[in-house]
């Protein structure tokens, strides 16, 4: 049985450049929290997608501008993956 890890992120674009035979799309999701005093406020994050597909990316480079809010799907590939140290508490 085959595995893999698939993921979807809401978020803004930020960039987008051609890197090679593939695009590569950085999009901000926004996460909200409450702090200590009851406010709300916000935790960005930026992600980094690659784009393979040639009609993916075709549409990409014609349509998605920065601050377009979009929805990305996909699978997850890692490239390298190192735990230098792991905080636990309690």
């Amino acid at each position: 049985m085959k595995t893999f890890a698939e993921f979807q992120i809401l978020g803004r674009i930020g960039k987008v450049r051609e890197v090679g035979q593939t695009t590569r799309v950085s999009i901000c999701a926004n996460y909200a929290f409450k702090d200590r005093n009851g406010e709300t406020k916000d935790r960005p994050h930026w992600n980094e997608v690659t784009i393979w597909s040639d009609s993916a990316r075709k549409y990409v480079g014609d349509y998605a501008k920065p601050g377009d809010l979009v929805v990305a799907r996909g699978t997850l590939r890692a490239v390298q993956c190192s735990v230098l140290s792991i905080d636990r508490e309690g």
